[in-house]
């Protein structure tokens, strides 16, 4: 500071506008900064998206659930049997309101 007032003293642009200006620059960087990330976040994002969709329904479950209707037995697929259905069927053929059970 000294120094400063030695060599013709502070001037207005040094008490004024250079902490302005610092101050402007400061803020346009982070913004810019901030825009970046979220860019940068959003990217981020979708390839999480897509990795996981890939490993855990592609690699697991899409083998699984493709297997899964030969596992089941068809004749009682909803552990209903044929003779419950048939019935169900007539009961509602006699009621034309629906089937009602309370």
């Amino acid at each position: 500071m000294l120094l400063a007032i030695q060599a013709g003293g502070i001037g207005v642009q040094d008490l004024v506008i250079t902490p302005l200006i610092l101050t402007i620059t400061s803020l346009l960087a982070e913004s810019a900064i901030g825009s970046y990330m979220h860019r940068v976040e959003a990217e981020l994002k979708q390839h999480q998206f897509a990795t996981v969709n890939n490993a855990l329904f592609d690699g697991c479950l899409k083998q699984r659930l493709y297997q899964l209707p030969l596992a089941v037995h068809s004749q009682t697929r909803f552990n209903i049997s044929e003779q419950q259905c048939h019935a169900a069927e007539l009961a509602l053929k006699e009621k034309k309101h629906g089937l009602r059970i309370l």
